[in-house]
């Protein structure tokens, strides 16, 4: 077929084989009928149809999930494709089309409610936008939570029946005069096979009462923008099936495996004239959120979660890490494909920041959390040793002296987690434990002087938050890492033991957690 609009028609004929009446569908008599017994002809069907728009006809019970999924993808492959799907017992019945074409429409989102008219979006009071309900032919489009039966409208609900139990206040849908409608919801066009029947159905309820409706077959990951793309071409004269196929398409370009959007009426529908509509401008999109920084946030979720199985309780998290988990989400939400036109780079710069921030912010709670182990005497291996599976055993040399090095490997049982690396010289001591791919060991030098252990450090890492304590020195709280490096000092006298001891310098950054380790003799006649 030569990009014809068709009709295809899954409606059991009679005996003569004629076709079913289709006296209700707009210029029927140029298109093209195509009788199939069932879905399994109509999938072969598809597989060669090059028409300009399909719409089937099928009995409620056959428009399931899967004959529109079919339907959908068949229009998405190709711009400038459509489609659309009309219960056997409404091909018959007229449906005109208003006189001059609704000239505006009323969308509404998680982000508030508007009035798009002349290429200008006007912000309304959820009030205003209620009473705009009822005005004759308007377009509609809503993006909300909802289903079969019902969609969320701000704080109230669009449903069926009272009894669905939905917080709010339910606005019947027998008032509501719509030309057309977009549900963006999961499964607003589940039909024949849902388990709403068809009397509770939204979409065939506002269909019955003379409107078209747009909205997803399946539970989908919604496309952010497509109550504003919807209204928009409706408005520019696009027929209905059409923007079917545009939206499937924008939701695919966004990072969404499959399609989600048919429509219930037919797909050659054009309800808008375009008159004194201007061209809308090309979408730009914004740039993406940064990817090392995705994945440093990341990385530090997986540290939290490995540093939280090596003990029993914790310290308690309250809203204190309300803004670290408000931070992944919003960075996370911007990486996403789908965020890229609907945020602008400002926004994404601004969500950017407010991660970087959490992070260090973060990254120093983690620290002192370790830190607070250490100052009770407990080492990251015994603390991560039960967890683990049995360590592995590597000989290398030390860094420092030349001595042998014992490498002990401890992977966690549990999925997910980080492994740990302590490194112990038989010179030396301890001298580090590692999480990830850490740098070269970092060299510490310490002395006594003027009654005070002074510990040199080196600059930090890039990117890396860093503490220094001495081990099992209670009374003395750790210091922060100085970012250019320089000589940390911890008084003597604050240090309730002498002799032999043990100063700690640990740094968390983008990829690893190093804690490395350093001894020396404190006279005890201090």
């Amino acid at each position: 077929m030569n990009r014809q609009d068709i009709v295809v028609s899954l409606v059991a004929h009679g005996p003569d084989g004629a076709a079913p009446s289709v006296a209700g569908l707009e210029g029927h008599g140029a298109r093209a009928i195509v009788l199939l017994r069932d879905a399994g002809e109509f999938a072969s069907f598809l597989e060669t149809a090059d028409a300009a728009s399909i719409t089937v006809i099928a009995a409620w019970s056959d428009l399931t999930a899967d004959l529109l999924r079919r339907l959908a993808e068949w229009a998405a492959e190709r711009p400038g494709r459509g489609c659309g799907v009309i219960p056997a017992d409404a091909a018959s019945r007229e449906r005109p089309r208003p006189p001059g074409g609704p000239r505006q429409a009323l969308v509404a989102s998680f982000d508030g409610f508007g009035m798009l008219a002349g290429g200008n979006l006007t912000e309304l009071a959820p009030a205003a936008f209620e009473a705009a309900l009822d005005t004759p032919d308007i377009v509609l489009a809503i993006t909300g939570h909802g289903g079969e039966h019902c969609i969320t409208l701000g704080g109230d609900w669009i449903g069926t029946y009272p009894e669905a139990g939905l917080p709010g206040r339910r606005i019947p849908p027998d008032s509501i005069r719509c030309a057309a409608a977009l549900l963006n919801t999961c499964g607003s066009l589940r039909l024949g096979d849902s388990v709403v029947p068809r009397q509770l159905s939204l979409a065939a309820r506002l269909f019955a009462q003379g409107g078209a409706v747009i909205g997803a077959y399946h539970n989908q990951f919604a496309l952010p923008d497509a109550a504003l793309l919807f209204a928009r071409d409706v408005l520019a004269g696009l027929p209905l099936g059409r923007i079917v196929g545009r939206l499937n398409r924008e939701s695919r370009a966004r990072g969404n495996p499959a399609t989600s959007y048919q429509l219930l009426g037919d797909a050659i529908t054009v309800l808008g004239d375009g008159a004194a509509w201007p061209e809308p401008p090309s979408r730009t999109l914004s740039r993406p959120a940064s990817a090392p920084l995705v994945e440093e946030m990341g990385w530090l979720e997986q540290v939290d979660a490995t540093i939280g199985s090596w003990v029993e309780t914790r310290p308690a998290e309250g809203a204190a890490r309300a803004p670290w988990r408000r931070a992944v989400r919003n960075l996370y939400t911007a990486a996403r494909e789908s965020a890229r036109a609907v945020l602008s780079d400002e926004e994404v710069a601004a969500i950017e920041d407010d991660a970087r921030d959490a992070a260090r912010a973060f990254r120093a709670d983690l620290l002192e959390e370790l830190a607070s182990h250490s100052l009770a005497g407990a080492w990251p291996q015994t603390l991560c040793s039960p967890v683990s599976a049995p360590a592995t055993h590597h000989a290398s040399r030390c860094p420092r002296c030349g001595s042998r090095v014992l490498q002990h490997g401890f992977s966690p049982r549990r999925p997910g987690l980080l492994s740990l690396r302590s490194e112990d010289c038989d010179r030396c001591g301890t001298i580090r434990d590692v999480i990830g791919e850490a740098p070269a060991p970092v060299r510490l030098e310490a002395a006594v002087e003027d009654g005070a252990i002074g510990l040199r450090l080196p600059a930090l890492e890039a990117g890396c938050t860093g503490r220094a304590l001495v081990y099992r020195s209670v009374s003395l709280p750790p210091v922060p890492w100085p970012a250019r490096g320089g000589i940390v000092r911890f008084p003597v006298a604050g240090i309730p033991f002498r002799g032999k001891t043990t100063l700690i310098a640990s740094q968390l950054g983008p990829a690893h957690l190093s804690i490395t380790y350093t001894t020396l003799f404190v006279d005890p006649s201090l």
